[in-house]
């Protein structure tokens, strides 16, 4: 196997460079895993209409079917966006240190406050009520309309499904402030969330955004010492495709120890997911023209 040495500040800097990598990567997955969410949600809720405006639905089942089926998307987001709020200031720790000013302010995202968009308030309120008294969303409207003309002529048909939530029983939970509980009494009866859904999602983006800006030197410095021992491997050994390389620290006996693995996959993986998020901060004004 060739080899290619490397200086003792070099071998050095590749553990705390793996792991920024690592934690960036875990941190980007997590987004992606609500983004992801949140598009099977839009999808499952346009899919839902298609459906109306091909198929009749006239039995119980047809109808509670996808009000189980929506309900599970909502969850499924709510899970999501609860796993990266409490995960982000543990990632924040481990890049920045437990004391840099970044890491408060993500840990007050835990907590219901007026410094927070009043969007962001009503879904994490939504949330806890779907985690500890029922399901988010608590019925479903079926729509159809006739679309006419100045003449009165008929020019089309309008299918859709509009999902709602109880936002007089979650107003009602014990601890919600009372600024809270007003705001989700001016929603009206039986609302529709997914405008909520939308600004909420745009609060995370702006989190994630945030938080990206602020490690943005940190990654530069630590994927640059991975891709620089890499070319040098390259370099060193033209026509080797491997999969890996580990830096090892060489005794003078010839035996080799505690290894350092560097994959360029890896990296690549981290820019992928970077350009599958350009952003989100302005998530809640984007639309799908029908």
């Amino acid at each position: 196997m060739p080899s290619v040495e490397i200086t003792r500040d070099e071998y050095d800097a590749v553990k705390p460079a793996r792991m920024a990598i690592g934690e960036l990567i875990a941190i980007e997955e997590k987004f992606d895993a609500v983004m992801e969410n949140y598009v099977e949600l839009e999808e499952t809720i346009h899919n839902l209409g298609i459906r109306l405006l091909a198929f009749e639905t006239r039995n119980y089942e047809e109808m509670a079917a996808p009000l189980n089926h929506v309900s599970r998307r909502v969850s499924n987001l709510l899970s999501s966006t609860r796993l990266y709020r409490d995960a982000l200031p543990q990632h924040a720790r481990q890049l920045l240190g437990r004391k840099h000013p970044a890491v408060q302010p993500l840990l007050s995202l835990k907590s219901d406050s007026p410094e927070h968009p009043m969007a962001y308030r009503q879904m994490e309120a939504v949330r806890n009520y779907a985690q500890h008294v029922g399901p988010a969303i608590n019925n479903l409207t079926f729509k159809r309309h006739r679309d006419v003309n100045e003449n009165g002529d008929t020019t089309g048909f309008a299918f859709s499904v509009v999902p709602h939530m109880d936002a007089e029983a979650i107003s009602l939970q014990r601890d919600v402030a009372e600024d809270l509980r007003e705001a989700f009494r001016s929603l009206g009866d039986q609302p529709n969330p997914m405008p909520l859904i939308r600004q909420y999602i745009e609060h995370f983006g702006k989190v994630h955004a945030g938080f990206l800006n602020t490690v943005k030197s940190l990654e530069t410095d630590r994927e640059t010492t991975m891709r620089g021992l890499l070319s040098q491997y390259a370099e060193a050994t033209p026509g080797e495709q491997p999969i890996g390389v580990a830096a090892v620290f060489a005794n003078a006996n010839g035996t080799f120890e505690n290894p350092e693995y560097l994959s360029e996959h890896r990296l690549d993986y981290l820019r992928y997911l970077r350009v599958k998020h350009p952003t989100a901060t302005n998530l809640a004004r984007r639309y799908v023209p029908w």
